[in-house]
Parts: structure tokens; C-alpha cells; sequence
């Protein structure tokens, strides 16, 4: 009996550590203004929340680096403040990885995050790394926009708007 005590404990001890590096708990972030007020006229989104967390990634917007590499994981909750187009917005959040194109080109408009410094300077534009969730259409059901941002970027960050590309005629 003691025997299986003694080895159920050397179990539950030498059971590995997770790497507390590789993922950050997301924060609520609070000090960036976020506006989508664009997002809204074209298709009746309104932000809810954006959250901050570190990760670790091989992959961004289509790009493959040979090291993992830290970013920050920008989470951006966006709601449908009336009955809206899901197939448009579908569109407009396909991946950055998806479209295969210039950033901000196109015949379909794609949404796009302008992160401004103090000045109104842009810092960094970023494609959506991965919608999350179900795009309904419904007014007052919510998804997330999640996209990966330099860290050092993020540190000059004030304000980050979502504004659809302009399209090609």
C-alpha cells in the first residue's frame, strides 16, 4: 500500500512543467482606442473588446520564419449591431494567408488593421491572421478577428482602426 502511495506521488511530481513562455494568459486591453466605425457604415459591425496575450509563432500573415518567432495576439470581439451580409463579411475577414494579394488590394473589400502611435502616424498594417467563431449575420451575435503584431510595434500603439481595403475597378 505504501509502495503505491509513494509511487502515485513520484507521478504527479515529476510530471512535466508547462513552458510558461510560449503563451501568455490573454488581458483585457483597455488603453488603445479601437474604432470600426468604417466596419460599421459598410456592413453594421460594432467593436465589444480587444485583448492582448504573447505567443510564439513559425507563421504569420503568410510568411514562414525558421524560428519560432514572439508576437502578440491581438483579439479584436466584434458584434453585429443590426442584421447584416454574412456573406460579405465573410469575405471581408478571409485570412491574410487566403487572399494572396497585396495587402490592401483587391476586388472584394478585405478588413484591414491600421495601428497608429500618438500621432496618428501609422505604426504597422496588418492582414487578419484567423476569423473565430461562426459569422452569423445576426444582429447581436459576436466573432473575434485575431491578428499577430510585433511586439516592439504594439509598445508605440495608441489607437487601431478596422477599415475595409479599397477595391480594384
Amino acid at each position: 500500500m505504501r509502495t503505491l502511495a509513494l509511487a502515485a506521488t513520484l507521478v504527479v511530481t515529476a510530471a512535466p512543467a508547462q513552458d510558461p513562455k510560449k503563451e501568455s494568459e490573454p488581458r483585457k486591453e483597455e488603453a488603445v482606442k479601437c474604432s470600426v466605425d468604417r466596419l460599421e457604415k459598410a456592413w453594421g459591425l460594432a467593436f465589444k473588446s480587444l485583448t492582448v496575450r504573447e505567443v510564439t509563432a513559425n507563421q504569420a500573415g503568410g510568411a514562414q520564419f525558421s524560428q519560432p518567432r514572439a508576437f502578440l495576439e491581438l483579439r479584436f470581439t466584434i458584434e453585429f449591431a443590426k442584421d447584416g451580409d454574412r456573406k460579405a463579411v465573410e469575405k471581408a475577414f478571409t485570412p491574410g494567408s487566403v487572399l494572396g494579394r497585396a495587402v490592401g488590394k483587391g476586388r472584394d473589400p478585405h478588413v484591414l488593421f491600421y495601428l497608429f502611435d500618438e500621432d496618428n502616424v501609422v505604426v504597422q498594417k496588418l492582414l487578419l491572421e484567423r476569423p473565430e467563431g461562426e459569422i452569423t449575420g445576426v444582429a447581436g451575435d459576436a466573432f473575434r478577428a485575431i491578428v499577430l503584431c510585433e511586439p516592439e510595434a504594439y509598445k508605440k500603439v495608441k489607437k487601431i482602426e478596422l477599415r475595409p481595403s479599397e477595391v480594384e475597378k
